[in-house]
């Protein structure tokens, strides 16, 4: 009967050994699976803002070319301004020099 009762005690030794051991894993498990769900929401979270920065990067492009497209068409009106005040400033150079308009030429 001693031997019985030495054997069952041993045997709950080994079990709640076992238990603590199972425990202790699970608890590791547990762990691990947190520090991958959070390095996944990590890098979901890099990907939205890595999104939100393309399309920040994106409107901001979209406002550039807006600005470069006005910028273009000043520059033409301006080139078109200067050329008529050239074209106005050479009759006048050869109203001056002939003595009378161009316009009466004909």
């Amino acid at each position: 009967a001693r031997g019985e009762v030495a054997a069952a005690a041993l045997q709950a030794r080994e079990n709640e050994a076992m238990a603590d051991e199972l425990r202790l894993r699970a608890v590791w498990h547990r762990l691990l699976l947190l520090r991958l769900h959070g390095r996944r929401n990590a890098r979901l979270r890099a990907l939205r803002e890595a999104g939100a920065l393309a399309a920040e990067l994106h409107a901001e492009a979209a406002e550039e070319r807006v600005a470069v497209a006005r910028a273009a068409a000043a520059l033409r009106l301006a080139q078109r301004q200067l050329h008529a005040l050239a074209q106005r400033e050479q009759r006048a150079i050869v109203e001056r020099e002939v003595g009378y308009p161009r316009r009466e030429q004909g």
